[in-house]
């Protein structure tokens, strides 16, 4: 088995699904176990919205924190999918309802990603050997080198889990 996935179900009272009690089990996919995991099929069955909100925000909080998680991906986007033979699943979907109303997990989530964790507009000023340093998350970054207000160089960077993540920017 090289990687662990962990079906993220859901539901009101659940403690054994609480961040804190995930994490512990993270920490045992990873550490004991040895292996990176991914949560698959989150979900969360609740008769109330800001619940699943927040659970779906802590849920996320706790994955995307641990080392060890490399995707995580959600049941359903919307409750449409609750038909058929699957009207017991009704109410399960944090992001939209039947009719692709936003849901109070979507925005949780939407805070999360676009402003918590998305690294934009990033900028350093090279000290006098010409090196300067940013933080931010992995990912593929589009790189504007600017001279007295003029730019004068692009480029684009990957910077991803294992790497040194450094970028060296010779001008002409």
């Amino acid at each position: 088995v090289d990687h662990l996935v962990d079906q993220g179900h859901n539901s009101t009272g659940n403690n054994n699904r609480r961040p804190t009690k995930l994490l512990e089990y993270y920490d045992r996919y990873v550490y004991e176990y040895g292996k990176p995991f991914s949560i698959s099929e989150f979900s969360c069955w609740s008769d109330d919205d800001k619940y699943q909100a927040d659970l779906t925000r802590d849920d996320l909080i706790a994955c995307f924190s641990h080392p060890g998680c490399q995707a995580f991906s959600f049941f359903w986007i919307s409750d449409v999918y609750s038909e058929g033979g699957y009207q017991r699943l009704a109410g399960c979907v944090p992001l939209y309802d039947r009719g692709f109303n936003p849901r109070p997990g979507l925005y949780q989530y939407q805070d999360l990603v676009y402003n918590k964790w998305w690294t934009r507009d990033e900028k350093t000023v090279t000290d006098a050997d010409g090196r300067g340093q940013i933080r931010g998350f992995y990912g593929d970054y589009d790189i504007s080198v600017s001279i007295d207000g003029k730019e004068v160089k692009t480029t684009m960077a990957a910077f991803h889990k294992g790497y040194e993540n450094e970028l060296t920017i010779t001008l002409d």
